[in-house]
């Protein structure tokens, strides 16, 4: 997806003022910018719920996924930029109905994009993986499509080999928080992030969860020196 083709995306989805307001809050990003995530954790091999996913829906993870399913969703990814994703051994999965997109999420291993962490990368415990970048189109809202995707996305994963999923949620964003929530993800960790006059410092807080202190030791170290840390247990 060329420049230009996200810049009608966003035209499209909000109007003019609206593309005016994203363009004026990345140039403000680029100088000063403060997020607050709570970092959740699924154990793979225990017991949790599995809300289920509402009939006619078909989840799917493509090698080559269609484009025009993508700009159903809103990605802002270049075509270019997802194969490089599922070329490096990340996931993309996608939930359809008749042909649409609803919902859409990534699973990453060794690495996940986090704007929080040196050269924007987050390296991951051997045994860990990543849920992140999930978006629902309008029409999958209500429905319970994320928390219905997210246990098979975890089954399989599972089987093949991770112990641990993990992910981030914006403290603000309660949609988000309970959907993880009700597929089973706990609290571990809340991450502070702020940049000013382009210094940046991340900060984590442990949380009451039996993996809270060694998650924040192995993250803050990964943080520190870029460098892969040890398995949650």
């Amino acid at each position: 997806m060329s420049a230009a083709q996200k810049i009608r995306l966003v035209l499209a989805r909000d109007g003019v003022r609206g593309l005016a307001r994203t363009a004026l809050a990345r140039g403000a990003a680029a100088v000063s910018l403060r997020e607050d995530h709570v970092w959740f954790v699924l154990v793979l091999g225990n017991e949790r719920p599995r809300p289920p996913l509402a009939d006619g829906l078909v989840l799917d993870r493509p090698r080559e996924p269609d484009p025009r399913l993508l700009e159903q969703l809103t990605f802002t990814l270049t075509p270019g930029e997802v194969r490089a994703r599922i070329d490096a051994g990340n996931d993309l999965w996608l939930v359809c109905e008749d042909g649409q997109a609803l919902f859409g999420c990534w699973v990453f291993r060794g690495h996940v994009p986090t704007v929080a962490a040196p050269g924007g990368e987050l390296a991951l415990p051997a045994d860990t993986v990543c849920l992140e970048d999930s978006l629902a189109a309008p029409a999958a809202r209500g429905r319970g499509v994320a928390p219905g995707t997210y246990p098979l996305v975890a089954d399989t994963v599972g089987a093949e080999g991770a112990r641990w999923m993990i992910t981030k949620v914006e403290v603000d964003n309660a949609s988000a928080r309970r959907a993880v929530e009700k597929a089973g993800f706990q609290e571990v960790a809340l991450m502070h992030f702020t940049r000013r006059a382009g210094r940046s410092r991340t900060t984590l807080e442990p949380l009451a969860h039996p993996l809270s202190a060694v998650f924040v030791e192995r993250t803050r170290a990964a943080l520190r020196d870029g460098r892969r840390p040890g398995p949650l247990e």
